[in-house]
This record gives C-alpha cells, sequence and structure tokens, in this order.
C-alpha cells in the first residue's frame, strides 16, 4: 500500500503536462519521459523494498529545486562523489512520501528551514485535482544510474523532483559532508553547468513556470 501513494502521484503527474500540452503549444512535452514513466511504474509495483537504500538494484529518491522568492534564481550543490551541480535530494530510507524526502533533504542540505513546496497543480493546472485537495506532485521524475563505490555498487536513483521557494536565499548553509558548495545560479547560469538531458530538461520547466506567472502579472 505504501507505494499506491507514488503511484497514484505518476498519474496526476502525467495528466498534468498532457494538460498543459494541449493547452499550450510551446508547454513541454511529455513524450520523451514516456520511458521513465512505464520504467518506474513497473520498479514500484514490483518492488517492495523500493524505498529502501538497501534494495541493491535501485531505489526511490526525492530531490527538490529550491528557487528565489521571484524565481529566477535556483540554488544546486557540488556533490563530492558525482563532481556535479545537482539540485539537491537525497534517499528515502523507508520513507514513502517523497515529498518529505525531498523537503527534509533540502533543509539539511542548505540550512533553509522556510522551504515550502510549490503547489504545481493549484497553480498552473487546477482542473486535474478537481473538487478534492491536491496531492502534491513532482514537476520532474528521472531515473539515472548511480557509479560503483567504495560503499555501493553501481545501482539507479528513481527520483522524485519537488519544485520549492524560500523567502530566505542568504540564508544557506553548507550543511553537508556530501557537498563541496553550495550556490545560486541565474537560469542562464544553470544551463551553462551540464548538457545532460536530465538537467536541461529542469530547467525548461522552470523557464516555463516562470513564464506562466510572468504572464499573469501582467
Amino acid at each position: 500500500m505504501h507505494r499506491n501513494h507514488s503511484l497514484k502521484q505518476l498519474d496526476i503527474y502525467e495528466d498534468f503536462w498532457r494538460r498543459l500540452e494541449n493547452m499550450a503549444p510551446d508547454a513541454p512535452r511529455l513524450d520523451a519521459e514516456q520511458k521513465t514513466l512505464h520504467s518506474m511504474r513497473t520498479f514500484l509495483r514490483e518492488s517492495s523494498q523500493a524505498f529502501d537504500r538497501d534494495f541493491a538494484p535501485g531505489h526511490m529518491t526525492g530531490s527538490i529545486l529550491i528557487l528565489n522568492a521571484d524565481w529566477t534564481k535556483c540554488l544546486l550543490m557540488h556533490h563530492k562523489k558525482l563532481h556535479k551541480w545537482l539540485q539537491l535530494g537525497g534517499h528515502a530510507d523507508g520513507c514513502s512520501l517523497l515529498e518529505e524526502v525531498a523537503l527534509k533533504e533540502g533543509s539539511e542540505e542548505s540550512g533553509l528551514k522556510d522551504i515550502a513546496l510549490v503547489p504545481i497543480l493549484d497553480l498552473f493546472c487546477p482542473q486535474v485535482a478537481g473538487p478534492q485537495p491536491s496531492m502534491v506532485i513532482p514537476f520532474d521524475i528521472d531515473i539515472h544510474l548511480i557509479p560503483a563505490n567504495a560503499k555501493d555498487g553501481a545501482h539507479f536513483h528513481f527520483d522524485f523532483r519537488f519544485l520549492a521557494v524560500t523567502q530566505k536565499p542568504d540564508d544557506i548553509v553548507l550543511a553537508r559532508e556530501e557537498a563541496h558548495d553550495l550556490k545560486w545560479f541565474s537560469h542562464t547560469e544553470a544551463l551553462q553547468q551540464s548538457l545532460e538531458t536530465s538537467m536541461l530538461r529542469q530547467w525548461q520547466k522552470w523557464a516555463y513556470f516562470r513564464m506562466l506567472i510572468e504572464k499573469r502579472q501582467n
């Protein structure tokens, strides 16, 4: 039963992006994510240990892209083991509510105490949620291979990526040993840090959401 919550989030995630596609031709396209959606659903349905870090084939993770109040910058950490600038996040360690995992990891890794998840359903496509209270959903999903190291063999991370905002960007503190650095990046600067499709997709969605907000304000 603990996997049903994540499976429901995937269903709503797919519906959300499909509806945005139908409403706006410039919305990010979901077609490239169909294989990821299928693989993630299969993993959740077939793996009773999906949220356990010690499950050797792979495990669910929760990550979080933290933005400043006007959505012009995102917070990234330079990961020591992977040697990349990445969004914050980490292992579920048995917790099946990946939005809670993302918030916890984001707060611990950034030192920020006020980060709040962005309710993307309510903001951008409330008709998906219907009359019931909206479920928090990720704004992106990804499956990526983690190389073997001295402690663990190679395995996959099945990652739910949530969007969040802080009102106190200057309060960041490098609070975890696994990071070399913690830094705010503009959209242009973030684009310069990686050519990986997984990262570029996040920046595309961030830019699209910001454009929708600016349209409303004007």
